[in-house]
């Protein structure tokens, strides 16, 4: 598992890679990212490297980071501004979205979200570790590995295995092996050991010392040319005490893909000039007994107790196992990797054997001679030898008319022929591929080794003509012979592989660019060639060219190697070719292909086929959501989601924006929204697409104000009247509800929109019908309504304010009285509701209303007969009026017992005081009612007749019950005053003012006297 992080940090350009052993417990738990992540806050590994890790980060599982799970189920990562959390089986980070649910990793900007702030004890473990403060950019990347306990081992579904820091310390001090040997960048290698105690001790370091710039380049440097260098190294082991100086020479080098094997091989052999333990060694070095090595194998980083049995280490880019321990071999022996088995065992076994038997040996022998010079100073002496004479040279020939200058075992029969120096072109390459291709072409090609050309060269006269084979040539010959690349792409096996060998060839000369015009080398996605200059290309990353299925392999730059893509992406080749890196504008460009310009699609996001969410996201994110792009253009092709009423696709239109979906929706008022022609989108405007002029003019976010401008600008687009905007959407009235809801909570003083909202049909009358704000009119507070006109809002008081501050006309409270509760002019009975009207009206205690009402007939009686005015009505508390009246000259017993309607009637006229003239008015009621037999019976019942209340001494201290009265009582129960003295205590009386008939009493009220 370390090598692999070894292995990552060198191809990402580190220079130090450190591990530190953890073994410290955190406690504190108040802020975590969730209270599972305390499962995590022990022990653990960490892995640092001076890079900044530039991939997505999604890319970590395919690093090879993977095998970190064999020691944690959670994986954090710390890298300039962002730190990532890997939770593969969803269980220990905290819940996210809607519904919620755990995610399998989070990526937190901890420098934008304030992290340290938020989760101070997630974040304890990483302070000073390699200067990580989470307050500023991290300098490198940092890997945490928490290891699984035994406990947690029993519930992970990754694995069931737990190891202790205990276990991993016992690895790293038996670590023997130099570990950095052939790695291309990483010249520090250290592993430290934290105790319980926070106490950190280096445990085991290797480095690279006294590493020169030229050296450093070359040890970096890919190249197939084999390379030699020497290397000092210092490995310092804690646990025996001891530090060991090391000197290494390195020969590495490598192939170009063959017909059999599509990619290069690389590889390279080191030898031990000296060893010192504990002292470093001296200058010059002793190499007369150099160390023993047992050799072994290496894959960049040693394999497991994989030994070479040579007295070399090895390396190359073999195929490993798939525990990524050993290399792939047959039988897992050297012995039987012959020629035979090369040829019959599967591709990762002949890659072995290729690189083993084909690719290292050459160094091998590069690297005795690179030790035979240090020794022995031979290659400088070869290289100083006198030059080679003329006839150690082969005749000069070309094979039919495909000349070359060959050396070896070339005979007759390959029907060569001899050529003049004049005629000669001479290839200078060890890949013979342009000068195979232009000798196929009547063109005199000649071959050679380069020592040997140097040579020739070196002997020339100065006047000699030397022609060699470069890029101006090979331009010219391209463009004046069609034929010669037509005959490339016609090799059914290798065309692709040889023109890109051609175009590699001629670009070698920067100043030749603008001869590429017109050439068919531009090497497309699809696998063909066109022409430079005949459209624009585009150069892309594999992820970008996914985006673009149909129309992209004819567009896009194929996959090329770094030679080349360092040529394609300088300026100078971008402008002479207009060849462009993709951008905005070309996936503008690029759409055409993969997107119909309908006004609308459907669409399901989830699907596997373009146009999907992922894919959209994707697009419009590369193309930074429009930016510097014209909106025409942009809105020629459906590229908004719409997620509501349904799923779609639609072109932006900046006359009607979409609306964004709200985080808190209320699906009725979304439903209402949506049937009146608004469509939702979940794109929200924030900070990576705050500067879109395209979102800007086409999407709105949600806001009241929002709501009501697009409610505005879809009933302009429509060009109908807002009625029948209204009417063609058939709202619910729950619908309706939220609408006048939504204008409640606005701020309607501030609203731009207050005339859209004025016209919005949307307020309920007593008619049942919908009207706008300025249709109708509001009834005063308190007062009830019984009529249906159409033109009275039906809304509760929570409405009041807000249809006022619409501009709503409201009936003041006289002119509503006058218009609804009574006019002279009416005619009809009342009723209950008149009453229950009027009762509202009188507790207004409004003097002009009262006025108003006291000049008609306006007051229901109690038989609900007739209005009548207030003045022809008594009180019905009055006893004398209560006998005399009948019920049509009394008030409804609701206003009659309203203790404040009634005080309000009183000053209408309502009679309450027994006086001459409302005695007369009682007198008048009975002499009508004597008329009447049935009435007059009633009358002698009455108590109307004056009666003496007020006897003289000593009648009154001694008045029985029977011969008390209040004043007024009926006329069969008075008698003569004349008979006070025989039965004051037994009879009343009636006054002496009285004129009535003669009545005495009988004798047993004497005798109960």
């Amino acid at each position: 598992m370390f090598r692999e992080f070894l292995q990552n940090a060198d191809q990402a350009g580190a220079r130090r890679i450190s591990i530190y052993v953890d073994e410290r417990q955190w406690h504190e738990q108040s802020t975590l990212l969730s209270k599972e992540m305390y499962n995590w806050q022990g022990p653990a590994i960490w892995i640092y490297n001076d890079a900044e890790f530039k991939k997505d980060f999604s890319s970590l599982g395919k690093s090879g980071i993977i095998t970190s799970y064999y020691l944690t189920d959670v994986l954090t990562c710390v890298s300039g501004e962002a730190i990532v959390f890997l939770d593969s089986q969803a269980k220990f980070l905290p819940t996210l979205g809607n519904p919620p649910r755990r995610p399998q990793g989070i990526k937190l900007n901890f420098l934008n979200k304030r992290f340290l702030s938020h989760f101070e004890d997630q974040c304890k473990p990483y302070i000073d570790i390699e200067e990580c403060n989470f307050q500023k950019c991290f300098n490198g990347t940092l890997f945490r590995l928490p290891l699984r306990s035994s406990e947690l081992s029993k519930q992970s579904s990754i694995s069931s295995t737990s190891v202790g820091h205990e276990e991993i310390l016992k690895y790293f001090h038996n670590l023997k092996d130099n570990q950095i040997l052939f790695l291309r960048n990483i010249e520090i290698y250290n592993i430290y050991h934290i105790d319980k105690n926070k106490h950190k001790k280096l445990i085991w370091e290797e480095r690279i010392q006294n590493l020169k710039e030229d050296v450093r380049n070359i040890r970096r440097k890919v190249d197939d040319e084999p390379q030699i260098f020497q290397l000092d190294t210092k490995i310092y082991y804690e646990q025996k005490k001891k530090t060991t100086f090391e000197v290494w020479l390195v020969c590495t080098g490598g192939r170009k893909s063959t017909n059999e094997f599509s990619k290069d091989a690389h590889g390279g052999v080191a030898a031990i000039l000296a060893r010192s333990d504990n002292e470093p060694l001296k200058k010059p070095l002793d190499l007369t007994d150099p160390p023993v090595l047992v050799g072994k194998n290496y894959v960049y980083v040693p394999c497991n107790d994989d030994f070479t049995k040579l007295n070399v280490h090895i390396n190359g880019n073999f195929v490993l196992s798939k525990d990524r321990k050993v290399i792939l071999r047959q039988n897992n022996t050297h012995e039987r990797w012959n020629r035979y088995s090369l040829q019959q065992n599967n591709t990762h076994e002949r890659w072995n054997r290729y690189i083993l038997l084909e690719v290292l040996p050459p160094l091998h022998v590069k690297l005795l001679g690179g030790i035979a010079q240090i020794n022995y100073d031979q290659y400088e002496h070869f290289k100083n030898s006198k030059n080679i004479q003329p006839n150690n040279f082969v005749s000069c020939i070309t094979k039919t008319t495909k000349g070359f200058w060959p050396f070896g075992e070339v005979k007759q029969a390959d029907e060569g022929k001899f050529v003049s120096l004049d005629d000669a072109y001479f290839s200078e390459e060890n890949d013979f591929t342009i000068a195979n291709i232009l000798a196929k072409h009547s063109i005199s090609t000649v071959k050679v080794e380069k020592a040997i050309l140097n040579q020739l060269k070196s002997r020339l006269e100065k006047s000699a003509k030397y022609q060699p084979i470069n890029s101006a040539f090979v331009y010219k010959s391209l463009q004046a012979n069609s034929n010669i690349l037509k005959t490339v792409q016609d090799e059914p096996t290798s065309s692709h592989k040889n023109i890109l060998v051609l175009l590699k060839f001629v670009l070698r000369d920067m100043t030749l660019y603008s001869q590429l015009i017109g050439l068919p080398l531009v090497p497309l996605k699809d696998g063909s060639f066109d022409k430079f200059g005949r459209r624009t290309y585009y150069i892309a990353k594999k992820k970008d060219q996914d985006l673009f299925p149909k129309s992209g392999p004819s567009h896009f730059i194929c996959d090329l190697d770094d030679e080349l893509s360092k040529i394609f992406e300088s300026k100078d080749f971008l402008r002479i070719t207009n060849i462009k890196k993709l951008d905005a504008q070309g996936i503008l460009d690029l759409l055409a292909g993969e997107l119909c310009k309908e006004q609308e699609i459907p669409w399901n996001p989830s699907s596997q086929n373009i146009p999907n969410r992922q894919w959209l996201d994707n697009i419009l994110e590369k193309m930074e959501w429009g930016k510097g792009l014209e909106f025409t253009k942009l809105s020629e092709y459906p590229l908004l989601p719409v997620v509501s009423p349904n799923n779609k696709l639609v072109r932006a239109d900046s006359l009607n924006p979409l609306l964004t979906y709200p985080d808190n929706s209320d699906e009725i008022l979304v439903s209402a929204l949506g049937k009146l022609g608004i469509c939702f989108t979940d794109i929200k405007l924030d900070s990576k697409n705050a500067n879109s002029e395209f979102l800007k003019k086409s999407v709105f976010s949600w806001s009241e104000s929002n709501v009501f401008e697009s409610i505005k600008r879809k009933l302009k687009s429509q060009k109908i009247p807002m009625e029948s905007f209204f009417s063609n959407a058939a709202l619910s009235e729950d619908e309706l509800n939220k609408l006048r809801e939504l204008v409640k909570a606005t701020d309607i003083s501030q609203q731009d929109n207050i005339e859209i909202i004025k016209e919005l049909p949307i307020w309920p009358t007593r008619s049942e019908e919908y009207i706008s704000a300025k249709e109708g009119k509001l009834l005063p507070h308190n007062l009830p309504c019984y009529s249906s006109d159409k033109d009275l809002f039906n809304v509760t008081d929570e409405y009041f304010s807000v249809l006022i501050l619409l501009g709503a006309k409201q009936y003041k409270e006289f002119d509503y009285v006058k218009q609804y509760y009574y006019t002279p002019d009416s005619r009809r009975v009342p009723t209950q509701e008149d009453v229950e009207f009027l009762e509202k009206i009188l507790l207004l205690n409004d003097p002009e209303i009262m006025d108003y009402l006291k000049n008609f007939k306006s007051i229901p009686n109690k038989s609900l007969k007739s209005f009548v005015k207030a003045d022809t009505l008594y009180d019905a508390k009055v006893d004398l009026f209560s006998q005399i009246f009948d019920d049509n000259r009394f008030l409804p017993s609701q206003l009659q017992n309203n203790y404040y309607c009634f005080r309000a009637l009183l000053k209408m006229g309502l009679k309450q005081d027994l006086n001459n003239n409302t005695y007369i008015e009682c007198a008048r009621e009975v002499e009508f009612k004597i008329n009447i037999e049935d009435e007059l019976n009633q009358l002698y019942k009455i108590k109307f007749v004056p009666s003496n209340k007020n006897l003289p001494n000593p009648y009154n201290e001694t008045v029985g019950q029977a011969g008390r009265t209040s004043g007024y009582e009926s006329f069969g129960s008075l008698y003569s005053i004349k008979y006070q003295n025989i039965c004051w205590t037994q009879a009343k009386f009636f006054a002496s003012d009285v004129k009535h008939v003669e009545q005495s009493p009988n004798v047993e009220m004497v005798i109960d006297h």
